[in-house]
This record gives structure tokens, sequence and C-alpha cells, in this order.
């Protein structure tokens, strides 16, 4: 929405949302994501990285999949909001946090794709990759004094 083009704003009601959309990132929200999606990755009961170990367990390949989908989402929400970057949609996350975040977790894009390669056989090997990358969301978030 950011970078659109509206064609037709007979009332403004677009370039009102657009000029909305272009405040700074509130801290509060900033704290609100962090607080409230982080500990989701693998610090309370039904956390995504505990919800793989148990999937690892069962050998079940679907559940796997559909854990590390929904981590990474997480992952990404905090990431966004640590650099307090409005969302960008659901597509190429790794990349645009590459390209315009400045404040990215060391090895991030070698952690993600080391986690999306190891997602592919049930193995502990998913769970190291998985721990590796919240460690270093975590270390960026205590460096950002967010934790």
């Amino acid at each position: 929405m950011l970078a659109s083009k509206a064609l037709f704003d007979r009332r403004g009601w677009f370039a009102a949302l657009q000029t909305k959309a272009q405040e700074p990132y509130p801290e509060g929200l900033r704290r609100a994501v962090v607080a409230k999606n982080f500990p989701i990755l693998r610090n309370t009961f039904s956390a995504y990285a505990h919800q793989i170990q148990r999937a690892v367990a069962r050998g079940d390949r679907v559940s796997i999949n559909y854990c590390i989908a929904a981590l990474l989402a997480i992952y990404f929400d905090v990431l966004f909001a640590i650099d307090r970057m409005p969302h960008p949609g659901d597509k190429r996350l790794a990349r645009i946090a590459e390209a315009r975040c400045d404040r990215l977790p060391a090895g991030m894009k070698y952690q993600v794709d080391a986690l999306l390669d190891a997602a592919s056989t049930p193995s502990i090997e998913i769970l190291e990759c998985a721990d590796l990358l919240i460690d270093g969301l975590e270390a960026l978030l205590r460096t950002e004094a967010l934790l």
C-alpha cells in the first residue's frame, strides 16, 4: 500500500490511508508485537519449537511442515517489528528482511535456509536449526532492550 498509486480516489480515502501508513511505527506496537509473539516461538507450553519437537518424535512430516511455517511467520512478525517496519505480506520475507531491515540477527539467511533444508526429514537437526534461529532473534531482542 505504501508504494501503491491510486488510479481513482474521488474522496481521498486511499490518500488518507497512505498518509496514515507513512507515520512512524509506534513504539507501543513494536513492544506489543514482541511481547505477544516471541514467547510463542519457544517459551510457552504450546510454543512452535515444542510442537516441532513432538512432530519430529512422531515422524509427522505434515505437522513438521505446518509448525515450521508458523514458526517462521511469527519470527518475521517479530523481526519486522524490531526494525519498526510495517509487515510486507507473506511472500519473499527473508529477501525483504535482508534488503530493508537495518537490524537482523547474525546469520539469519543461513539459519532460515538450514531450517527449511532440514525440514525434509524428521530429525533432531530440525530442532537444532529452529533453536539457532530463535537464539539469534533473542540476542537481537536483548540488544534492542526488548527482552
